[in-house]
């Protein structure tokens, strides 16, 4: 066996309480960057793999005209390699009792041969019978219904029951738990007999060479005009994100915080290694000159120690990589339930492998080399003559070794605190470098945890600035605009109603296909003066009046989504806008901030003028007198009992608690992951701190062996390093929230862009319980690492520390 590798070993087993700090250092690193590597590979690739599985469609096109051209001439499409029609309606269905939810129904033309937007069989028929449905697995987290159960639909103003036959999985869609839709798919034939509609509608084309967006617009231009040369008018079409699942954006965000998190700290704990390795390397100067002085040269001694270094990383590796691998798959199965897709990776690839450790050993090595070649370059006189880290630090004084007034201060420690201190700052002070790369270490932590609680907090305010700014308790909406005193007769069935509102449009994306215009932007028609919205502006103002003087152009009030589809107009300016097929110019008066698609709010004068909508709404919003939420509940049960006797097409019946529970679960998984994640970073830096005073201890044997002698007791000691361990976390957290601030504004930026749009930014609002949580947490971690790491002092005797170099 080779001397080098015998030395490492033995160097090892020398300190044991040196070499687990090593070991942990590095354990908890490799964890972190296994973890973020394994993760991000798992993640990225198998949303991704289950949205392509389906075969998603490049666009959606809609007429009525499909069946006079043929399937012979549809096979002739310019450009396209795939083609399928998926009839789709939106109608209603009872999920609990009473409980009814926006139901989207699905035509599917075979179930045994899908070609595009494939639906995959979990449970019960994969074909359903006639007169029966299948629905998405998902919708069974949010309801009651069960394979060979009958439910309550409602298409139009016809209830009926049908039966549940089957349970598909379909990832091409949204998640189910936080859109609370039910994805429903029967046959054509059914599809038509329930919803009276003619059937092969709607066309799904996949293009053959659909590389990029770009792409994808142009055929599709292309093929709108070539059937319109066949004598096919496309009344609309959707061209989606290309191979982009719904929810890409959660996703997208979590590897994010992951990545840039988890690989933070696994550089903070490489950054331990090498405060570690400068006390293994200043302990072991006098031994480097040693065999530096009988000929060894500077490469062979840098090669023992690099050894060491490979040794006690292969040992947390081999600790690290279970770990990181099972928590890397826990976490992903976890998001794969939140966001309902299946892990597809269930072995990993050797490349993968080859990665992680080829970086475990790099990157360690890459740390701790430069304080290794430095304490290898000190000339041999200086090292043989060394007491310490001073060599490879160049303090002019001699750490470790007891100063002139050591004695002399130790018969003061007792009692008197002032004194204390003061030796406590001064030792403290001692060694800035090492003080600094603490501070550094410990400031960071502290910063991203305070970090996560501001943004948490934001994001909480901004959710109930959602829940404010929106004045009603409950929402009714049609799926078309009727007479409003057909509406009129649901509020005559609801007790305690205090103020109601008549609208066109809404929030959510069911209003937007509901009315919109033909660009995909969600129009509002409301009361300029109502008392139901009361939108968070980021410039501008609200609507006036109904049209801007001595013309017919209509004032708007857009938000962040609807501002970057339009290019981002400027307030004052005017642009078209098509709706129901013609164009119409209006005037951008503000820009608001919320949790939506794109939405442009009008006066409804503008369209009881100018559309011909006069007295017809598709939304009825309710304040009621008691808004707790057992009267909200029960008024919700009265109009959907209503509802059931009435004629009208109800697309859904919302509380605005609900609303807000539907985009709180959009936000939930990120909201814990910010706080799980930057608890992980603290307990990194918490980490820093405890080595490096560990290291300082270590250092400081000699000196502590002196005060023993003196008459110093184990408490006087201990109290010492508590104090100065509490002066660095001091220092630590007022630097720390003073780094919080900057990253919560750019976290806010982001976090803003992830969820409003371009250019907009969520509110900064700090977090005064976050700053308490954070102060706390911190003066803990520095305790028990102060007093913990104090401890070390009185594992030897008191002659061992006294003959300690």
């Amino acid at each position: 066996m080779s001397p080098k590798f015998i030395k490492a070993v033995r160097d090892l087993q020398a300190d044991k309480t040196r070499t687990a700090l090593v070991f942990f250092a590095l354990f908890l690193g490799l964890w972190s960057f296994g973890n973020v590597f394994l993760t991000n590979y798992i993640l990225s690739r198998d949303l991704n793999q289950n949205f392509l599985k389906t075969e998603p469609a490049h666009a959606i096109l809609i007429s009525d005209q499909f069946a006079a051209i043929g399937i012979e001439t549809l096979a002739l499409m310019p450009s396209v390699s795939k083609y399928e029609f998926r009839d789709f309606s939106r109608h209603r269905m009872e999920v609990g009792l009473d409980d009814w939810i926006p139901m989207w129904l699905f035509g599917v033309r075979d179930f045994e041969r899908q070609s595009i937007a494939r639906i995959a069989a979990q449970s019960g028929l994969s074909t359903p019978t006639p007169g029966s449905l299948l629905v998405e697995r998902n919708v069974l987290l949010i309801s009651n219904l069960q394979v060979g159960q009958s439910s309550r639909i409602r298409i139009g103003s016809v209830e009926s029951s049908i039966e549940v036959t089957g349970v598909v999985f379909d990832p091409g869609q949204a998640p189910a738990t936080q859109d609370h839709f039910v994805y429903a798919y029967t046959d054509q034939q059914t599809y038509a007999d329930l919803t009276g509609l003619e059937i092969n509608r709607r066309l799904l084309v996949q293009f053959e060479d659909g590389n990029s967006q770009q792409q994808i617009d142009q055929y599709t231009n292309q093929l709108v005009e070539w059937l319109a040369q066949n004598r096919v008018q496309v009344s609309s079409f959707k061209v989606p994100q290309l191979n982009q699942h719904p929810h890409q954006w959660q996703l997208d965000t979590l590897l994010f915080l992951v990545g840039s998190i988890g690989l933070l700290a696994f550089l903070m704990s490489s950054v331990i290694v090498t405060q570690l390795m400068s006390s293994v390397m200043a302990k072991e100067i006098r031994q480097i000159g040693v065999l530096r002085a009988i000929g060894a040269t500077s490469s062979q001694v840098v090669r023992l120690y690099a050894i060491y270094v490979c040794l006690i990383t292969v040992a947390a590796m081999l600790v690290a990589f279970p770990l990181a691998w099972l928590t890397s798959y826990t976490f992903s199965y976890f998001v794969a339930g939140i966001l309902n897709f299946e892990i597809l990776t269930t072995t990993l690839p050797l490349w993968v492998f080859a990665t992680w450790v080829a970086g475990s050993l790099l990157i360690p090595m890459v740390f701790s080399m430069p304080i290794i070649i430095k304490g290898v370059q000190i000339p041999v006189l200086n090292a043989l003559n060394s007491h310490g880290l001073s060599t490879l630090t160049g303090t002019s004084k001699v750490v470790g070794q007891p100063t002139d007034s050591t004695v002399t201060m130790t018969q003061r420690l007792s009692g008197r605190s002032a004194i204390t201190f003061t030796y406590a700052l001064r030792n403290t002070l001692r060694n800035k470098k090492m003080l600094m790369g603490t501070l550094l270490t410990m400031a960071l932590g502290i910063g991203i945890f305070g970090t996560g609680f501001n943004i948490r907090h934001s994001l909480s305010v901004f959710l109930a600035n959602i829940d404010t700014s929106m004045k009603h308790d409950l929402q009714v909406v049609l799926n078309k605009p009727v007479a409003v005193r057909e509406i009129e007769k649901i509020l005559s069935s609801v007790q305690g109603v205090n103020k109601a509102e008549f609208w066109n449009g809404g929030t959510g994306a069911l209003q937007t296909r509901i009315f919109g215009t033909s660009d995909g932007i969600g129009l509002v028609s409301l009361p300029v003066d109502t008392s139901m919205y009361s939108p968070i502006f980021t410039s501008g103002t609200w609507i006036s009046r109904g049209n801007v003087e001595d013309s017919n152009i209509p004032e708007v009030v857009i938000n962040q989504q609807a501002s970057g589809q339009l290019q981002d107009p400027e307030l004052g300016s005017m642009f078209p806008i098509t709706f129901n097929g013609k164009s119409y110019d209006v005037k951008l008066v503000g820009k608001i901030k919320e949790f939506d698609k794109a939405k442009m709010y009008i006066s409804e004068n503008w369209v009881t003028g100018t559309v011909g909508l006069a007295h017809k709404y598709n939304t009825l919003l309710i304040k009621l007198t008691d808004d707790s939420h057992e009267a909200v509940l029960s008024a919700k049960r009265e109009i959907e009992n209503a509802v059931s006797t009435s004629a009208l097409d109800v697309a859904y019946v919302m509380a605005q608690a609900e609303r807000v529970k539907i985009i709180y679960d959009h936000l939930n998984i990120i909201l814990y992951t910010i706080l799980v994640l930057a608890f992980i970073v603290l307990l990194v830096s918490a980490l820093g701190m405890t080595s490096a005073m560990a290291i300082d201890i270590i250092n400081r044997t000699r000196e502590i062996g002196v005060l023993r002698a003196v008459g110093a007791t184990p408490g006087q000691v201990i109290r010492l390093f508590e104090i100065e361990g509490l002066i660095v976390v001091l220092l630590s957290i007022l630097l720390g929230l003073s780094i919080s601030y900057p990253l919560s504004q750019v976290a806010s930026v982001f976090f803003g862009y992830l969820m409003l749009g371009e250019e907009a930014e969520l509110e900064l609002v700090f977090s005064s319980a976050g700053i308490w949580v954070t102060i706390v947490v911190a003066m803990t971690f520095g305790w028990v690492a102060s007093r913990r790491t104090a401890k070390l002092a009185f594992t030897i005797s008191t002659r061992e520390a006294l003959a300690y170099e």
